[in-house]
């Protein structure tokens, strides 16, 4: 071909790569994504930005569909061409090691990660100033990252430093604005500190509706999350029209077959489900399941489908001063396991040791079924996880007592059924 021939492909296949993502076809997006960089290789070489941002834009595609080892390699080596080809102070290298450092976020390396965001951050800082939005990028991650391990109080500092990045940069009307809004009411939302969270997400919503308008996704994410928010509390009614409305626009704006709209509809079929209207739950839950499977090639869950996907915060009183929030969330793995984190934190006075025992008959669970928990002084939380895997159908309940000197001082637990995957 010709360099005319070339560029026309290129252009060609970039926009093919872009449309198959926006609808969710991540299988096709990738094929067309492959030939691009074969094509982008065979113009500029190896050693080309351009050739690192055809591997980035691959591996981004293959992290969308959980594909984090196939990710990985491509983000290392779009890094290092980045790095040779324009040096470790610019600011398109520490794009590349931000890329690098969400895949590891994603596979749950935050130990790897947490300095990658830290290198991120000072890089753009130094070149682009501490007042850009690119520096709110790097502080938001990271500040996801402190929340995924419980450092709640380093990622509030730090959500509330890339928020006032971004209203002070791009305003508050800005879309980005409301991205940060919405983290940080995502970050009370895990602290069990709803009433703060609730007009975060208000807000948000009032934004990427008048900035965004009422069919765009994002505007689907934020009316899910304030749902979300209604749905800890109890509080069905007001979630539910929040659910459809927001799995509606994702229909429309996304398609069927996309991993948004199958999670709207699992959002919506747990609601149901917390509700006791099992009859219109499961049939949601299976529709979504089929189109993970259909779009990312495979279920988590290999033979069972484990419904509500377990979502339970509760606050557990041990004392007049102390208090234990206990979050049980279900991850799945490429294996098919179900992870139960249960996260505490106290407050005020030190806890004794603490034991927590793990009751979840037809489950296997990985390793052992209690975890003895020390809390040190003036540490915030703790993460202890239990990996169980289903072994048969039917209605089941996981939980999760405490004990502390011998006596125990609470439970929590969580009604899930598991069913047969078609």
């Amino acid at each position: 071909m010709t360099e005319e021939e070339i560029d026309n492909k290129i252009l060609i296949l970039n926009e093919k790569v872009i449309d198959f993502r926006n609808d969710g076809n991540y299988i096709q997006a990738i094929a067309f994504a492959e030939e691009l960089r074969d094509l982008i290789w065979q113009k500029v070489g190896y050693d080309h930005p351009d050739y690192a941002a055809s591997l980035n834009n691959l591996a981004e595609l293959y992290r969308s569909m959980g594909r984090y080892n196939d990710a990985e390699p491509l983000f290392r080596q779009a890094a290092e061409i980045c790095r040779k080809s324009l040096g470790e102070a610019h600011p398109d290298y520490a794009t590349s090691l931000n890329n690098l450092a969400l895949v590891y976020y994603s596979m749950g390396r935050y130990d790897d990660a947490e300095p990658l965001f830290c290198q991120v951050t000072e890089i753009w800082g130094k070149s682009l100033g501490e007042d850009h939005p690119n520096c709110a990028t790097g502080l938001n991650n990271l500040a996801e990252l402190y929340r995924s391990i419980g450092r709640y109080s380093e990622a509030e500092r730090l959500f509330r430093q890339a928020t006032e990045i971004r209203r002070k940069s791009l305003g508050e009307d800005h879309p980005n604005y409301a991205a940060s809004l919405n983290n940080l009411a995502i970050l009370y939302r895990s602290m069990g500190r709803y009433n703060e969270a609730e007009p975060l997400f208000r807000k948000a919503i009032e934004i990427w509706r008048r900035s965004l308008g009422e069919d765009h996704p994002n505007y689907a994410t934020s009316l899910n999350n304030l749902a979300l928010v209604y749905d800890s509390m109890g509080r069905y009614s007001e979630a539910e029209p929040l659910f459809r409305q927001a799995t509606e626009i994702r229909r429309k704006s996304l398609g069927e077959d996309h991993p948004d709209y199958a999670q709207s509809l699992n959002n919506l079929a747990g609601l149901y489900y917390s509700m006791g209207r099992y009859s219109e739950a499961e049939p949601l839950f299976r529709q979504a399941t089929e189109i993970r499977r259909k779009v990312l090639g495979k279920d988590p869950l290999d033979r069972f489908i484990l419904y509500p996907r377990l979502t339970h915060s509760e606050k557990l009183r041990v004392n007049q001063e102390s208090n234990i929030l206990v979050q049980l969330q279900a991850e799945a793995s490429d294996q098919g396991i179900d992870a139960v984190f249960i996260e505490y934190s106290y407050l005020q006075s030190q806890f004794p040791r603490i034991e927590m025992a793990l009751l979840a008959p037809n489950f296997a669970v990985n390793g052992e079924e209690t975890r003895i928990l020390n809390v040190a002084k003036n540490e915030d939380s703790k993460i202890a996880d239990f990996s169980i895997i289903p072994l048969s159908p039917g209605e089941n309940q996981i939980r999760v007592d405490f004990y502390q000197s011998g006596r125990r001082i609470g439970m929590v637990r969580k009604n899930v059924n598991v069913s047969e995957a078609q």
